[in-house]
């Protein structure tokens, strides 16, 4: 299950939207067709906080490997799995899977 992402985040690269605890600092995570993740649980959308996939709405985590197979990803290498960038979308890649843009 996918939601599009708003123009906001399309135009900026990402949102600055904060959940209930101020101190807790999520990242959106989209699948490799840019769109939201959706928990399966909850219907909340995933976000990405320490290495993992979690829903703030109901607690549902995932790691890599598990989000990977959730949304249907095939990361370029076998690498991707241990990594702790964000997938997919990734702007600097340690095993030379993304040209640096510089």
């Amino acid at each position: 299950m996918t939601r599009r992402k708003n123009e906001y985040e399309v135009i900026y690269g990402g949102s600055s939207k904060r959940f209930s605890d101020p101190t807790e600092r999520y990242e959106d995570i989209y699948d490799e067709d840019g769109d939201a993740v959706i928990c399966d649980l909850c219907g909340g959308e995933m976000k990405w906080k320490d290495n993992e996939c979690v829903c703030p709405e109901c607690g549902q985590r995932m790691d890599r490997e598990t989000f990977f197979n959730y949304i249907g990803a095939e990361p370029p290498g076998p690498e991707c799995t241990g990594c702790e960038n964000i997938y997919p979308g990734c702007v600097i890649c340690p095993y030379g899977y993304v040209e640096d843009k510089e």
